[in-house]
């Protein structure tokens, strides 16, 4: 399974609290299920492959490093789903895989998505839906 991840409003929430204050509840996701990780943020626009691994797995997942594989391409004018099957297509992957994100305006198709409460972020509530939609 492929997880194409967000942070804002994700692994931290959108506005206030602490920046990736919620990224556990990634790495309980991804302790519990054969996924990797395909970043979709936009702070793939201004930071490299390896600091935001860092930044995902920093404070108790770097064992989980491993599993972040790559990162959606920038196109312009269009939307994060248009960027996630890029990706599929570009990868030849034909397996499941998931959305994690907040924002549902980015997205042309709700196909894959799992909408996440951005004032939140993650939660336990979420991690669980996450396995049952994994399964």
């Amino acid at each position: 399974m492929i997880i194409f991840l967000d942070f804002d409003g994700v692994t931290h929430p959108y506005r206030g609290g602490a920046v990736f204050s919620r990224v556990e509840y990634l790495w309980q996701i991804l302790r519990a299920i054969e996924a990797n990780v395909v970043f979709t943020t936009s702070w793939r626009d201004d930071y490299p492959f390896d600091q935001l691994v860092d930044f995902a797995t920093v404070g108790g997942g770097e064992d989980l490093a491993h599993r972040f594989i790559g990162a959606t391409p920038s196109i312009e004018y269009s939307d994060r789903g248009a960027e996630v099957q890029e990706w599929i297509d570009s990868a030849g992957y034909d397996g499941k895989w998931l959305i994690l994100d907040d924002a549902p305006e980015l997205f042309s198709s709700p196909e894959g998505l799992y909408l996440i409460n951005g004032k939140s972020g993650l939660t336990e509530q979420d991690v669980f839906n996450v396995l049952k939609v994994a399964e």
